[in-house]
């Protein structure tokens, strides 16, 4: 939806003050509801909306848990956010408001959990942020007298809430209203992305895609007087798949959304009738089958036929299945540039086919009107069509690699018309997109092997003039060598800092939330409190000899 810009860096290319007017529009319907920021100021309010920073979030990431301290204030300008109890019991839906009420009762812990519920962007304001403006606005005194008057309300507020979640946690009622989202709820005999079945479905209809591009072309240039029943069943086995697969978009086959997966039949059957349909409803007309029936061989059977190559339109959606099915359950990786590689060969291929097969067709003497064409010239009138086949084929590649050795005659109009279309379409294909992909790989390549180069150089001069310890110095080099090689310069600051807070704070939860639980320190703390360490947890890369801590040293940090 954004185009790969997170959130913040959307607003980063703005000048201060357009940022500052664009987020005020915004943000100003919730100001003017705000606890205390509503009446402390327009100073304070347009130094609160500087302040504030654009977050975006999927459907189901937790801006907070029960018991995390609260350290951030949430203006949710657009979707919705469900409060859970601890259990993940949903008790309230807010939408489009200052969850002032929700994640502030001042340096107390959360009392919910808070759930988006849709795609949801929202401003965050830090905690600390809102204190600094507290001090340099000279109004910690004021915002002290304000708490005061409205304690009650404040208690109040608190108590329902309290109340609510209590009721909620004795009543029967949870195995119900049990709004817990970590989980996709599949209908049965649904197949969810990356599952085998997925997968295997992919790989059969990707099959069935590569057998139209490959058949129709041969049977309307090379046929015969009689198609074979045997290429009759074939291809109306081929067809019968297409057939079911419609069946299994419409029911069977979850779809992955930007906002997640969705995996309610009526849900991802609505979003194919309303995208791929359109092209799928024309290959399902039984146009070559009728024709069959009603005697029709050879190249008017194959013209009838062109009907089932528009499937080809969805190869690439079968191909990205089996390529992220492969990636998800084997321990290979295939990369972007190997991908792109392969499909640029994969395009080439088709095309040299395609042409190849046109080539042929316009070879074939007319006998109404007997002339001489590059088959004739060539001395290929009584070859096999095995043998016309791979000469075509040689012809196509050539011309359409731009290599033009030109031991094939091009001899008719046409067939120079054809040969002028196919070197013109090759000099874009080949010459160009094949040279740009490569170029842009090598070239990506070097870029980074001449910063890890260069990177190494400079500390070695450093560590030289430095008179550093050479075994210091082994060391140091052995961790440039870890980072370059077996981490790939993967930077993970920089991956999570790319992430929303809340997936962030995710990925440190899946290797440090079971330590840290299990650990005797914290025995005695709550879940919330754990959440709350977890946010401040930063990820370190050390090497083997790495010293962690000794003996007799302050404790400042702690390991997972």
């Amino acid at each position: 939806s954004h185009l790969g810009v997170k959130g913040d860096r959307l607003l980063g290319y703005l000048p201060i003050s357009l940022k500052a007017d664009l987020i005020r529009d915004i943000v100003t319907p919730y100001l003017e509801d705000c606890f205390f920021i509503k009446d402390s100021g327009l100073d304070f309010q347009r130094y609160i909306v500087q302040s504030l920073v654009l977050e975006v979030y999927l459907p189901g990431e937790h801006l907070f848990h029960a018991g995390q301290q609260c350290g951030t204030l949430f203006f949710v300008y657009k979707g919705s956010v469900d409060l859970q109890t601890e259990a993940g019991v949903k008790f309230k839906t807010v939408a489009l408001c200052s969850m002032f009420e929700f994640s502030a009762f001042m340096f107390e812990p959360h009392l919910c959990t808070a759930v988006t519920g849709t795609r949801c962007e929202t401003f965050h304001l830090r905690m600390d942020a809102f204190l600094k403006g507290l001090r340099d606005f000279n109004l910690e005194d004021e915002f002290k007298r304000y708490l005061s008057v409205n304690e009650s309300v404040l208690s109040s507020s608190k108590a329902e809430i309290n109340k609510t979640i209590q009721n909620l946690s004795s009543s029967k009622m949870v195995k119900f209203l049990n709004a817990s989202k970590t989980m996709v709820k599949v209908t049965k005999g649904v197949f969810l992305p990356n599952s085998p079945g997925y997968f295997g479905w992919c790989l059969v209809t990707f099959l069935g895609c590569i057998y139209y591009i490959i058949s129709i072309p041969l049977k309307i240039s090379f046929a015969t007087s009689a198609t074979s029943l045997s290429a009759f069943l074939l291809d109306l086995l081929v067809d019968t798949i297409f057939v079911a697969d419609v069946y299994m978009c419409l029911r069977k086959l979850a779809v992955k959304m930007p906002s997640g997966i969705m995996s309610d039949p009526k849900q991802f059957g609505k979003h194919y009738l309303e995208t791929d349909f359109r092209f799928d409803r024309l290959s399902l007309i039984p146009l070559a089958t009728c024709a069959y029936l009603f005697g029709a061989r050879g190249t008017l059977y194959g013209c009838a036929r062109l009907f089932q190559l528009l499937r080809v339109v969805r190869i690439g959606k079968y191909l990205g299945g089996l390529v992220e099915g492969i990636n998800v359950r084997s321990s290979l990786d295939i990369t972007t540039a190997s991908l792109r590689i392969f499909q640029i060969f994969a395009l080439i291929i088709v095309l040299v086919h395609l042409f190849g097969c046109v080539f042929h067709l316009l070879g074939i003497e007319d006998e109404d009107s007997p002339g001489e064409t590059w088959i004739v010239v060539d001395g290929m009138e009584d070859e096999p069509s095995s043998r016309r086949y791979l000469r075509s084929f040689y012809w196509s590649l050539y011309t359409i690699t731009t290599i033009g050795f030109g031991s094939v005659p091009v001899v008719t109009i046409p067939e120079r018309i054809l040969a002028m279309a196919t070197m013109a379409i090759g000099a874009v294909i080949c010459d160009a997109g094949l040279t740009a992909v490569l170029a842009s790989i090598i070239s990506n390549k070097d870029r980074q092997a001449g910063t890890n180069s260069r990177r190494i150089q400079c500390c070695k001069l450093y560590m030289e003039t430095t008179d550093v310890a050479e075994t210091l110095q082994e060391r140091i080099l052995d961790f440039y060598s870890y980072t370059d090689n077996s981490v790939k310069n993967v930077n993970e600051d920089e991956i999570l800092g790319s992430l929303s807070p809340s997936l962030a704070s995710e990925i440190v939860q899946y290797f440090c939330l079971f330590p840290l639980r299990s650990c005797a320190l914290f025995d005695k703390y709550e879940g919330g409190a754990i959440y709350s360490l977890i946010k401040l947890m930063k990820p370190y890369l050390a090497v083997p000899g790495e010293c962690l801590s000794r003996i007799g040293s302050p404790c400042d940090s702690i390991f997972v």
